[in-house]
């Protein structure tokens, strides 16, 4: 089965995962191949994740978690889209990448580090 068989958007997930990868890429003036470079995959495989199938058959393309992972720290996504991109059905997944991502600042931007802790913790006072 391919895109052109009138059965094909039976079969194919809808999601709006390319739409947002499309989007976050062009958001940031990134061509496919640097997006793909920055992301650390092949910007062929960056375009089919875009266009949501594979181009020689046609059937619908899921990047692993690690994959999503890599994007969404290279677009820097915030959590409606990671969420999307995580397939949000896995909300622990999705905690513990983003408790993960919250710790690495910890190293690379304390004062981020703190101000998150701050709002996760519900100090919002300054």
């Amino acid at each position: 089965m391919n895109s052109k068989d009138p059965e094909y958007k039976e079969h194919r997930v809808e999601t709006d995962h390319g739409q947002i990868l499309k989007r976050e890429r062009i958001k940031r003036g990134l061509s496919l191949r640097a997006a793909g470079e920055l992301i650390g995959i092949s910007h062929s495989y960056l375009a089919s994740l875009e266009n949501g199938a594979d181009p020689r058959t046609g059937m619908p393309l899921v990047p692993s978690r690690e994959v999503i992972a890599k994007i969404c720290a290279a677009y820097d996504l915030g959590t409606k889209d990671t969420a999307i991109l995580m397939n949000s059905g896995a909300e622990e997944d999705l905690l513990r990448f983003m408790a993960k991502r919250i710790y690495e600042l910890k190293a690379t931007s304390p004062a981020k580090y703190r101000e998150i802790l701050n709002i996760v913790m519900g100090n919002t006072e300054k």
